[in-house]
């Protein structure tokens, strides 16, 4: 959008002429320190200086013109894996109309200071996606995932009840709409045993469990939900293992399984709700229960279910999601 302000003793009409750009990109130009403002089109970043230069043309004195680009991003905050606000895990979300630099985004996400953010760019097929914690990029994430489908479903009147996801590290993933339940279709990863490193256990605060595996997280299996429930664990110190931590346990009837999640050094130390830790305990947990279909939660004071089910090697992972904060970001 374009903002052009002009001091006592000239019209709109003046300032009018300038405002003839083509719709390319949302881009803002501020103009600072007059009394009326005036707002035009949408134009793009290389007809900035251009526009600027016309509000001088049009008779304003260029020694009082303070112009400041600045680009507005939506913003949600997503309470994804639950239906009422304060519940599940919460993901910031960012509709882009392009990609913005790497460096950029880690910064906005730094910002947001939430465990993920989600950027999606439009293209051909559905939407490209992408995943930054406020550390880093990362390959999957599951509750900021079903966050993005919210926000597409719930604020960007999108028509159809599937979406198409494409990512840099996992490959196409979608997600299903059915009433108020979004559906993940995520790839399954398998798990090897291996011998607990002592400071795993040291830092969860426990001397045994019933095993101990990996995949891109350490997944530690305890005998029942009580113990996963009163696991007090050191998450700082678990950065030296250069994995996040996953606790599991069968269920107590309700569930099927339950479980926790630790991630060391990130700006939450225990997540809520992970979607994609259920890549790996959905396969491992369908194995020792002898069934395809199982009900899961995750958390303790906030937390969420889960509707799981193994197909072949993709795991299906259900939930809903409620929208807690809509705003803007203004990158200048």
């Amino acid at each position: 959008m374009v903002r052009a302000g002009w001091r006592a003793g000239y019209s709109g009409r003046e300032a009018d002429a300038f405002i003839s750009q083509e719709n390319v990109i949302p881009y803002s130009v501020l103009v600072r320190r007059y009394l009326h403002f005036f707002e035009g089109t949408w134009i793009h970043e290389k007809y900035e200086i251009a526009c600027c230069r016309g509000v001088v043309e049009c008779g304003l004195p260029e020694d009082r013109l303070e112009i400041y680009a600045m680009q507005q991003i939506d913003f949600y905050m997503i309470d994804a894996f639950s239906n009422t606000t304060f519940g599940g895990n919460a993901a910031a979300v960012c509709p882009l109309t392009e990609w913005l630099p790497d460096e950029t985004l880690l910064k906005m996400a730094q910002q947001h200071n939430q465990s993920e953010t989600a950027f999606f760019v439009a293209n051909d097929t559905g939407f490209e996606l992408r995943w930054f914690t406020s550390l880093a990029e990362i390959n999957l994430c599951g509750h900021a995932t079903l966050a993005a489908a919210h926000v597409i479903f719930e604020h960007l009147d999108y028509p159809g009840s599937t979406i198409h996801f494409a990512t840099r590290f996992v490959g196409p993933l979608t997600v299903v709409r059915n009433d108020k339940w979004l559906t993940l279709d995520f790839p399954a990863w398998e798990t090897k045993p291996v011998m607990p490193p002592a400071l795993l256990l040291d830092t969860l605060g426990i001397t045994e469990c019933k095993e101990v595996r990996v995949a891109r997280d350490y997944l530690v299996v305890m005998e029942n939900r009580q113990q996963v429930e009163t696991v007090r664990p050191n998450i700082n110190g678990m950065l030296p293992l250069g994995k996040m931590v996953c606790i599991t346990a069968p269920g107590d009837g309700e569930y099927d399984f339950v479980s926790r999640f630790f991630c060391p050094g990130e700006a939450v130390a225990e997540d809520p709700v992970t979607g994609s830790a259920h890549s790996m305990l959905i396969p491992y947990w369908a194995e020792k229960l002898n069934k395809t279909q199982m009900l899961a939660h995750q958390g303790l004071e906030r937390g969420g279910d889960l509707r799981c089910q193994l197909v072949g090697d993709r795991v299906y992972i259900g939930g809903q999601a409620t929208t807690y904060l809509i705003g803007k970001v203004l990158l200048r």
